[in-house]
C-alpha cells in the first residue's frame, strides 16, 4: 500500500523499495533496483499489442492532493502484512499525511 500511495502522491516509488512498478509499459522511477535484471529489449505481448518496456525519465504525480485512502478486506490476519497489518495501516497517517480507512467485511471471508 505504501508503494501505491507514493506513486499516486509523488510519481515515484519510495527510496529503498525493492520492487518495480510499470504504467503504460514504462517503469516508474524510484525504489532500489539493485539486483533487478535489466529491462528486456525485445517486444513483449500486451493484451492489445506488442510493447517494448522502457523507463519514465520522470512521472508527474497521479493525484498529489490525495488525502484519504480506503481499503476493504475481510479482516483475516493473514492478508496484507499478516499480523502486523494493523500497525502498518494505522501508522500511515503519520508516515504519509493521509487519513486511512480500513473497512472490514467479514462476509467476504472465504
Amino acid at each position: 500500500t505504501a508503494n501505491f500511495i507514493s506513486i499516486i502522491k509523488s510519481g515515484k516509488l519510495p527510496d529503498g523499495s525493492k520492487c518495480e512498478a510499470f504504467l503504460d509499459g514504462k517503469r516508474i522511477p524510484g525504489g532500489d533496483r539493485s539486483g533487478h535484471p535489466p529491462l528486456p529489449r525485445e517486444k513483449l505481448p500486451n493484451c492489445e499489442k506488442m510493447i517494448v518496456l522502457t523507463d519514465y525519465e520522470s512521472l508527474e504525480p497521479l493525484y498529489p492532493q490525495l488525502t484519504r485512502w480506503r481499503r476493504s478486506r475481510d479482516g483475516c490476519a493473514a492478508q496484507y502484512q499478516g499480523k502486523s497489518a494493523f500497525r502498518g495501516f494505522q501508522t500511515m497517517t503519520a508516515r504519509h499525511g493521509i487519513v486511512c480507512e480500513d473497512r472490514r467485511k467479514v462476509t467476504m471471508h472465504g
